[in-house]
């Protein structure tokens, strides 16, 4: 299989078109997988650039002009209902990475990352446990530090 790909016959399209059909053989799909080979799928790479955008959206938001300085309730509002859609699901009847892998893939800072996804567990659990009919919880504000 080398010396197919490798042929100097070959341009590199074509060596390129060649190795490409072996890797999406189905019938070496198995052997690929074993040899630890990852081949993203098209869904794959909208989630890998949905995932990139999103960390980007949430870095901006999380900015501010000074050092220690807050961010507006508007962006941690925006920051917030993010984090509450990537929250573990109250019922884990699933796999879920762990607080910490979420924390690195967002990359934000780790203290402030506990924090924000506490909150937002909990948010998602106080959503999630209400019917739709009540009234009693909101969903896309932030209550403001000056009462």
């Amino acid at each position: 299989m080398k010396d197919v790909i490798l042929n100097p016959n070959l341009t590199p399209e074509q060596q390129s078109l060649t190795l490409h059909t072996v890797l999406k053989d189905p019938e070496l799909s198995s052997i690929i997988k074993n040899a630890g080979i990852s081949i993203s799928s098209s869904s794959e790479n909208i989630a890998k650039f949905h995932a990139k955008q999103s960390n980007k959206m949430l870095k901006f938001a999380l900015t501010t002009n000074e050092v220690k300085g807050r961010t507006t309730n508007d962006r941690r509002g925006f920051v917030i209902s993010n984090l509450v859609a990537m929250a573990n699901s109250p019922t884990k009847k699933h796999y879920s990475p762990s607080r910490r892998q979420r924390i690195q893939s967002v990359g934000i800072k780790m203290s402030t990352g506990f924090r924000l996804f506490r909150e937002a567990d909990e948010t998602r659990t106080k959503l999630l446990s209400t019917r739709i009919e009540e009234n009693n919880i909101v969903w896309s504000s932030v209550q403001s530090r000056k009462g």
